[in-house]
């Protein structure tokens, strides 16, 4: 059987960040691709858990 291959989503992202010690600081959305861009990618864009991908700024927690 082929390897089964997805996107996470913003959610499981910040799930898997958060149990690896990190917190979010700042997440972006983005339609990729040198592509002529669709009205609903510019929506999207503002709201990245609605995005085609997005980027996550995130920053280790200090050890206590």
């Amino acid at each position: 059987m082929p390897p089964l291959l997805h996107g996470a989503t913003l959610r499981c992202m910040r799930e898997v960040l958060d149990d690896h010690g990190f917190d979010t600081e700042l997440v972006r959305g983005f339609a990729p691709g040198p592509r002529r861009r669709l009205l609903i990618d510019d929506i999207a864009s503002c709201f990245p858990s609605l995005s085609r991908r997005f980027l996550i700024l995130a920053r280790k927690r200090p050890v206590a």
